[in-house]
């Protein structure tokens, strides 16, 4: 799964891709002053612990993750 930037007159660009085996990006979701972009991968990495009865090794066995991304200024809406 991937997110991508789409800007006019420009090919399409590639922001993101869910590299976690059996995962997929969800939630994608802008900061109201438009300076960040926050995401989740359904199946993050490994985490010690891991999830009950899975073993660690298993794919997609991560709990998920969230991430941020800081938007540049000269890349923000108006």
């Amino acid at each position: 799964m991937r997110m991508i930037v789409v800007v006019p007159n420009e090919p399409a660009k590639v922001l993101v891709e869910a590299t976690h085996p059996g995962s997929e990006i969800t939630g994608p979701a802008f900061s109201p002053d438009g300076s960040r972009l926050y995401f989740s991968s359904q199946r993050g990495p490994n985490v010690p612990g891991g999830q009950a009865g899975v073993p660690a090794d298993a794919p997609g066995s991560g709990f998920g993750a969230t991430h941020e991304f800081l938007i540049p200024p000269a890349f923000r809406g108006t």
